[in-house]
């Protein structure tokens, strides 16, 4: 006869704080992402979701309103895996060149959806915002 099952809840830390990196002005790629970020991204998803949203959204774009079915990426150091999708037209802000994107991520907390903003600099690329769109 078997026993009863029972479950553990095991906490698992936020992946923001497991792999930020000592120099937050150097982050791997070369892309400066702006905090807070939520909890369920690890911050070298994040700089891995900047640098797709750079090739992708800002500096492969061939024409005004084409149509983008997004870029996957991959995070060796997490093992985390997605795709970054545009959500709006490239847009001027000053000497900037800016464009809203979602992006899904794959970890191992489970499927997550995000939107941000992500921005062409004369110093590189910026993650202006990352914020959490809920589990998917």
């Amino acid at each position: 006869m078997l026993a009863g099952c029972g479950s553990i809840n095991i906490p698992l830390p936020s992946l923001a704080a497991v792999d930020k990196p000592a120099n937050e002005q150097t982050p791997a790629a070369g892309v400066v992402v702006h905090e807070p970020i939520p909890e369920t991204l690890a911050y070298s998803d994040a700089t891995a979701i900047g640098s797709a949203a750079a090739d992708e959204l800002l500096g492969a774009i061939t024409a005004e309103g084409a149509d983008s079915e997004g870029v996957d990426w991959e995070n060796g150091q997490t093992g985390s895996t997605g795709t970054v999708v545009a959500m709006s037209e490239t847009s001027i802000e000053g000497d900037d060149t800016c464009r809203s994107f979602g992006a899904t991520v794959i970890s191992m907390l489970g499927i997550h959806r995000y939107f941000g903003k992500a921005c062409q600099r004369a110093e590189g690329v910026v993650v202006e915002s990352i914020e959490s769109a809920g589990a998917g």
